[in-house]
Parts: C-alpha cells; sequence; structure tokens
C-alpha cells in the first residue's frame, strides 16, 4: 500500500502511546486509517485485537471492505471476530455478552425515535412541546453524562421552565427503561461505561480483547464517547485516533473539538501527526477554503498544501443575488450548461447551511428538466404543511383527489378550511395562492415547538410564490407532481446531489454550488458559535474538486439578507487573485456582531 511521508509516519506510530492524525481534506485520512490497520497485524497483532469504530454504518461498511481489499487474506471466520463498526454497534455486542452485570435481559431490545416518544408519553407526565425535541434534549443530557438529578439542578439554576419539565420527564423516562429492560442508544454506550469502571473482570476483558483501538472522525466525539474510549484503553493505551478539527461540525449535539485540539492532555503523552497535502482539491479552492478557516482561534495549526495542478476553468467564484429566486435559477442554468457540455450530473452538488433553502433550488433545477437526489434534505413537496395547502388548492380549483377531500374532511379545522374554499371557489391561482397560504399559516397543529412553526409558515409562503408563478392551477400541479420526483433517483443513478453541508461531509465532486451564504443562514442566527459556522463553509468549499460557486442573495423568504460575513474574509485574504467573477459583482464586508451570531 502506497502511503505520503506523513501518512506513513501517522500509519505507523509507534505505542503504546495514544496519538491523533489530523487529516485535513482530501489527504488521505481513510487511506491512513487502513495502512495503520495493516502495520499492527504485520508487526503481529492479530486482526481480531483490534477495534476499529466509526460515526456511521454506512462508513464501517467502507472501511471493512477496504480492509478485505488491503489484506487480501481475510477468511470469513476472521472477519467475523474483527470489530469494525459504530460505537453503538461495540456496546450491543459487549452488553449481549455481559448483560447480566448491567441488569439487562440478553436479548434487551433497542428503542428508537418512535418507540422513545411511546415511552416518554407513558411516563404520564405533560410536554407541551415536540416530543421529538424533547427526544434530543434528553440524549444531549445522555451524550455529556448528566444523570435526571444533575439535569434538574441544571434547569433549576437556568430558571428554564421547559427544560425544568424536561427534566422531570428524564427521570421517568429513564425508571421506564429500566423496567422494561430496554435501551436507547445512549444508554447502550452508558451502560458499558458503567460495567468497565464498576467491574474489574469487564475492564480487563475490554482492554485484552482489544489491544489496539483506531477511531475515525475523531472530532465528532462527546464526552459520553470519550468515557468509553477511556474505559477500551485505560491511561496510555493504544488508542490511535484520525480527524480534523477544521472539519468538526457537531458542537449542537454534544461534540467537542477540543478532544481533537487538546488531545495530549487528555490523553497524556499523546503525539500529534498532521496530514496536510490536499490530493483533492485545486490551488484556488485550497486558497479560498485556507483562508476561511484560518481566522478560527480553536484549532491545530497547520496549512494545507494543494497536490493537484489547476486546469482551465478551475477556481472558486463569489455570487451576488437580488433575491432566491433569481439565484436559483443562476445555479440551475449554470448546471445545466454544464451537463449541456458533457459533465456527467452526479459531478455536481448544490450544497446548503439548512434543507429549507432546497425548494426553490429544486424547482429550478426541475424547470430545466435536471435530474436530482436529495441527501440530509426531505422533499419539500411531502411536508405536512405543503400536502395541505397543495390540497386545499386543488379543492379550490375543483381537481380534488379522493385523498385530498379525505385529508380535507378529517382536518380539526375543517370548518376554516370549508369558509376559505367557499370564498375562494373559481378564483384563478394568483389570487387564491397566498389567501391558502395565510389560512395554512393559520393552521399550525397544537403542540408544534416554535422553531418547526416558523419553518411551518416559510413552507406555506414559499409554496404560495411557486404556485403564482406557475400562472394556472395545471402548471402548478405538474409542477408539483415533476419537483415531487426529482428526490427518486438513486445512488448509482445520473443525477445532481441536493446536500446539506452536514451531509455532505467525506464527499467531494468536480464542481460545486453553495447556495445561501448569508448573515442570518451562514453563520446561521441561531448558532452560538460562530467558529463551527466558519468550519461549515470551510467543509462545503473543501468538498469542490475543481469549480466552486458561492453565492448569496440580497432577499430570502421575502426577507432583507445581507453577505455573510465569511465570504468577506474569502475575499479579502485571498487578495486580488481571487476570482470575484460570477457576475463580477463585489463582497459587501458585512462583519460578525461581537458577541455570537
Amino acid at each position: 500500500m502506497n502511503l505520503d511521508d506523513d501518512q506513513m509516519r501517522a500509519a505507523t506510530h509507534a505505542g503504546p502511546r495514544p496519538a491523533i492524525v489530523i487529516a485535513g481534506p482530501g489527504s488521505g485520512k481513510t487511506r491512513t486509517l487502513i495502512g495503520r490497520h495493516l502495520h499492527l497485524h504485520r508487526t503481529g497483532v492479530p486482526r481480531e485485537s483490534i477495534l476499529t469504530a466509526t460515526f456511521t454504518v454506512k462508513a464501517a461498511q467502507e472501511v471493512r471492505a477496504r480492509l478485505v481489499e488491503a489484506h487480501g487474506d481475510i477468511s470469513e471466520t476472521e472477519l467475523g471476530r474483527m470489530f469494525v463498526g459504530t460505537f453503538h454497534g461495540l456496546c450491543v455486542r459487549l452488553l449481549r455478552q455481559f448483560h447480566d452485570r448491567v441488569g439487562l435481559p440478553k436479548d434487551f431490545q433497542i428503542v428508537g425515535d418512535e418507540a422513545q416518544i411511546a415511552l416518554l408519553k407513558e411516563t404520564g407526565l405533560t410536554w407541551h412541546g415536540e416530543y421529538s425535541d424533547l427526544v434530543d434534549m434528553i440524549s444531549r443530557w445522555k451524550d455529556r453524562l448528566v444523570s435526571p438529578v444533575e439535569a434538574s439542578a441544571e434547569a433549576a439554576r437556568r430558571q428554564t421552565p421547559d427544560l425544568v419539565q424536561a427534566a422531570e420527564i428524564y427521570g421517568a423516562y429513564e425508571r421506564e427503561l429500566a423496567e422494561r429492560g430496554v435501551c436507547d442508544f445512549p444508554r447502550l454506550i452508558i451502560a458499558t461505561v458503567r460495567a468497565a469502571n464498576a467491574d474489574e473482570a469487564v475492564r480487563s476483558f475490554l482492554q485484552r480483547r482489544f489491544r489496539h483501538v483506531l477511531v475515525d472522525e475523531f472530532q465528532d466525539t462527546n464526552r459520553l464517547q470519550i468515557a468509553l474510549l477511556e474505559a477500551l484503553v485505560g491511561q496510555g493505551g493504544n488508542l490511535w485516533v484520525v480527524g480534523d478539527d477544521d472539519q468538526a461540525l457537531y458542537g449542537w449535539r454534544g461534540a467537542d473539538v477540543r478532544y481533537a485540539t487538546d488531545f495530549g492532555r487528555r490523553f497524556r503523552g499523546g503525539a500529534r501527526y498532521v496530514l496536510s497535502r490536499n490530493y483533492r482539491s485545486t490551488p484556488a479552492v485550497v486558497a479560498a477554503a485556507n483562508a476561511v478557516i484560518t481566522v478560527n482561534t480553536v484549532r491545530v495549526d497547520k496549512t494545507i498544501v494543494p497536490m493537484v495542478e489547476a486546469e482551465e476553468g478551475d477556481g472558486v467564484h463569489i455570487a451576488g443575488f437580488g433575491d432566491d429566486r433569481e439565484e436559483a435559477a443562476a445555479v440551475a442554468k449554470a448546471v445545466a450548461r454544464r451537463l449541456r457540455g458533457g459533465v456527467r450530473p452526479r459531478d455536481v452538488a448544490v450544497l446548503f447551511r439548512s434543507g429549507s433553502l432546497a425548494p426553490v433550488v429544486q424547482a429550478a433545477l426541475a424547470r430545466e428538466k435536471i435530474p436530482v437526489r436529495l441527501s440530509g434534505i426531505g422533499n419539500f413537496w411531502s411536508l405536512p404543511e405543503v400536502r395541505l395547502f397543495v390540497a386545499v388548492l386543488r379543492a379550490a380549483s375543483g381537481s380534488a383527489s379522493a385523498e385530498d377531500r379525505e385529508a380535507l374532511e378529517k382536518h380539526p379545522r375543517r370548518r376554516q378550511i370549508s369558509a376559505f374554499l367557499h370564498t375562494m371557489k373559481g378564483a384563478p391561482i394568483a389570487a387564491a395562492a397566498e389567501p391558502a397560504s395565510n389560512l395554512v399559516a393559520n393552521l399550525v397543529p397544537e403542540g408544534l415547538a416554535p422553531d418547526r412553526t416558523g419553518l411551518w409558515i416559510e413552507a406555506a409562503q414559499q409554496a404560495a410564490i411557486e404556485a403564482a408563478e406557475c400562472g394556472s392551477y395545471a402548471r402548478f400541479f405538474e409542477h408539483v407532481g415533476i419537483s415531487s420526483g426529482t428526490s427518486t433517483a438513486g445512488d448509482d443513478e445520473e443525477a445532481v446531489v441536493l446536500s446539506t453541508i452536514h451531509a455532505a461531509k467525506g464527499l467531494e465532486w468536480p464542481t460545486v454550488f453553495v447556495v445561501g451564504a448569508e448573515l442570518a443562514m451562514l453563520p446561521h442566527h441561531k448558532s452560538t458559535d460562530v467558529e463551527e459556522e466558519r468550519r461549515l463553509l470551510y467543509v462545503a468549499v473543501t468538498r469542490a474538486m475543481r469549480q466552486c460557486f458561492v453565492s448569496y442573495a440580497d432577499e430570502r423568504f421575502a426577507r432583507a439578507q445581507f453577505a455573510s460575513p465569511f465570504l468577506f474574509e474569502m475575499a479579502d485574504r485571498c487578495g486580488s487573485a481571487f476570482p470575484i467573477g460570477w457576475r463580477n459583482r463585489p463582497v459587501r464586508p458585512t462583519p460578525l456582531p461581537a458577541e455570537g451570531v
């Protein structure tokens, strides 16, 4: 297996001493991980004694396949004894073996989101928000190893009624889990950590069974996962992790980038290796990304070096537009031009900070007859508020299906809907669209969380804009049909990818469009971590192999917007050589607020 000098040094790290490999974008992170596995085996470590932990099942499958290919001589028996999987998968396997030590039945069940919500309701305690939000709150407490008692104390200090209520339900929910002998995902890790810390036999078994622990995407670890690693390797054990602090995107769910930046403090004597050669992107892409990320202060100091030569047409461009519809149309036409020039659809991606930006681009691509595949984004036309809006317009136009009629007749506020339809019967779509949107905005389900309520109203407004622009009911319903089907392309089909930035991490495309680079969106107005928001733009730009187009709009969701301050940082730090020229429109400086976002 061919490795460059930096990769080889990292892969052949000599223990017993922890090590972290900081792997920049396109630097061969997974290749180095495979190289480490091969090196350990060649130096006498049995393959079944090497634990390889990933964050997703998909990543585990990829690593396992590459390990089988790299080793070349793994038998089915040996493959079955090797562990390559997620932290949760590891804990399930261990708890099946030590179930009696933690008070679980051998065939204990794992509860998913729907079952968790059912258990929360069975506590008999009232929750006034969305239960999915409550599940998230409890999971975040568990990820930080915060017990129900500690959660109650935390809620009391903050004097937040929702938190106080959630903490009370958390305690009752934990009792339900224990009584039923079931586990949610965080409890799998908590039970394993407790067993290892409290039972010498369990701890000794783990540390004998797994002589070396390898971890992928280490920058995304949270407090609970760190506790598991400490239980697995003990003090100064054979822990080897790889990740990129500049691509840490999950602080909102408990991950802490400082576990990567301060690795040597947490795991004493830990070595650090840096992979700084980028084999993916051209110099312009790397320069733009470096210009953004080097503003951050909580990071490992490094400079990514491009190893790919530029070709004509490569570069990074910033574009400004009057509104989001003009932006979407320009993106769609730019994509269409490339496809006509021979570019494959699968070689193009459009990335967003939030899935709420996708519908207008999805619609613009549909008008150009461009197939798309959604990643990390729900289909706009499948949202309940949008389905309700479409059903109302179908009824107003006299073309409602039996399914539409049934949905409207069974709606809790069917009288309000009926009164609207009586008033709007026979009205052209241009006259009916906005009133229908207002109707749907007033039909927000009771108990919907405030954040979701805002999205409900925005989606109804967006649907009304789409309807009015179509000009007739027939064209609108045809447009809905086409747009609804744009997400059906499979992974192996030719389609342009529409993805959130989070879902795009680890992927790459020759051409990338980053849409919605505005002050309220990137950095997001709800985020309190400016540096994580900056990392999001860094990840988005570094998905591009050759061309990256970053755009913003002066108006989005019918509200005034401002160019992201990150664009100003990018343009300013790249100097006059930076190609601002998709539409030759300069970026206006938009300074960040003094505190937060």
